[in-house]
């Protein structure tokens, strides 16, 4: 979806909910103005109505109902808008403040409620005039029952004028706040998508190849974070970018060097004197060590090929875990004589098997123990031990030889790390290493004190 879309997505639904708020106050609105107008007509006329039955029931009691009809028109008809009416038991109109002599007799649902002793109220449209009308009638008693009904009827053609401009002024205010809304929801969304549009040039930018490309973040909101969260990224692809070069620069120099060697030493011997033996026997071993570590780097680089891609498979089986240490610890005793390295093993005898795929875990002392002698000096100490811990084992390699810094520790076990670049191997023995121990389901534990040793352990 491009941006132009979420700009349009943001404007349409941003003005779509004000206008349907819009809309309903509207409705609210007219609702409300025709219930007031209209209601207090019909309130006026009821009241007007009540007053004169009451008048009629009580003061003209005994004179007859021609009397008290043209009594009430005389009377209650000054200064009054409404015309009066005066309607006999069959709906006859007997008297009228109008004048008019309507001969159409009443049957309308406010005559009929009032026949019933209430007052009934009425809207409708006059037949002849097209006029829109409010009627309120009310009964005319006397002590024997009923005379005839009193009528009030008004036109509202005036209020509906009055309603109908409150009503459009109502409409055109409403169409006013929402082209406002409208162009304050293009505003809106602009200063969402200003950003987004930084982030996409940012990451063309890192896509082209320009690592160093960054997001200006201008607020602490949800696209800020995602700005730092990007910046964060793009940080982490400039790392990974750097140590994949030095990788590269050291594993060269690392394949390099075992090769010059054997280039050398076979010129050596094809220039030298081929029936000396003992001569040709250790430029043989020279070139065989080479060959070895030449070796010990293509498994390392095959090994981490198979784990970035999840195609190392365990053969678990009950391994013997103390008889693997001496074994391992036996393979490295001339090594670590050369470098006058003391290797000493410290096992818990009440040890038996752990269940894990022993050429893995094979691997995984061979790595640390060549850590620990690697960087530890002449005259050092190396312990490689093993410890029940409730029902898991625990395996620790522990030198008293350079350590580590405090801040390469969190990422000694990162794939291509190195914390001094000049340092020999390829920086992916303790990745390795940690990866081979996650996929045991075990947790590798890593102490270190700069100049007084490194501790680690490894949870089985």
């Amino acid at each position: 979806m491009s941006l132009k879309s979420l700009k349009r997505r943001v404007v349409f639904n941003y003005s779509f909910v004000i206008l349907v708020t819009i809309v309903f106050l509207e409705i609210l609105l007219a609702v409300f103005v025709r219930q007031y107008y209209y209601g207090n007509i019909t309130q006026i006329l009821k009241e007007k109505v009540a007053v004169t039955t009451e008048f009629y029931d009580k003061y003209l009691v005994y004179d007859s109902f021609d009397y008290k009809s043209q009594y009430i028109i005389e009377n209650f008809s000054m200064d009054e808008q409404a015309e009066i009416q005066i309607i006999d038991m069959s709906g006859r109109i007997v008297n009228s403040s109008s004048g008019f002599n309507i001969e159409k007799p009443v049957s309308t649902a406010d005559f009929k409620k009032a026949l019933q002793g209430e007052i009934g109220t009425w809207r409708y449209k006059d037949p002849d005039t097209e006029e829109e009308l409010i009627s309120v009638s009310g009964p005319l008693s006397n002590r024997q029952g009923m005379d005839g009904v009193l009528r009030y009827v008004t036109s509202i053609e005036e209020t509906n004028r009055v309603v109908e401009r409150i009503t459009l002024q109502a409409v055109f205010f409403g169409g006013i706040v929402l082209i406002l809304v409208v162009l304050l929801s293009v505003v809106l969304a602009e200063s969402i998508i200003k950003p987004i549009k930084e982030l996409k040039t940012v990451s063309e930018k890192i896509a082209d190849g320009d690592l160093k490309a960054r997001a200006v973040i201008r607020k602490n909101d949800e696209i800020g974070e995602l700005g730092q969260t990007f910046n964060y990224m793009a940080k982490e692809l400039m790392k990974s970018s750097q140590m994949k070069n030095d990788f590269i620069s050291s594993i060269s120099h690392e394949i390099r060097t075992p090769l010059t060697s054997i280039k050398g030493w076979c010129e050596t011997m094809l220039m030298g004197d081929l029936n000396d033996e003992e001569e040709i026997r250790d430029e043989l071993m020279i070139i065989s060590k080479e060959a070895n570590r030449l070796s010990e780097l293509v498994e390392n680089l095959l090994d981490f090929s198979k784990l970035e891609a999840g195609r190392i498979v365990l053969s678990k089986e009950k391994v013997d875990i103390n008889y693997l240490l001496m074994d391992v610890a036996k393979q490295f005793y001339p090594k670590a004589m050369k470098k006058t390295i003391r290797l000493e093993t410290k096992l818990d005898q009440t040890l038996t098997y752990v269940e894990g795929d022993e050429n893995r875990l094979r691997q995984v002392l061979i790595n640390l123990i060549d850590n620990a002698i690697k960087f530890t000096g002449s005259n050092g100490r190396i312990v490689v031990g093993s410890k029940a811990v409730g029902e898991k084992v625990r395996i620790f390699v522990k030198d008293d030889g350079q350590g580590i810094d405090k801040k390469n520790l969190e990422h000694i076990t990162e794939k291509f790390f190195k914390g001094n670049m000049k340092s020999p191997g390829s920086g992916l023995g303790l990745a390795i290493t940690s990866e081979i121990v996650e996929l045991h389901g075990g947790l590798m534990e890593i102490e270190s004190i700069p100049g007084n040793g490194t501790t680690i352990s490894v949870l089985l």
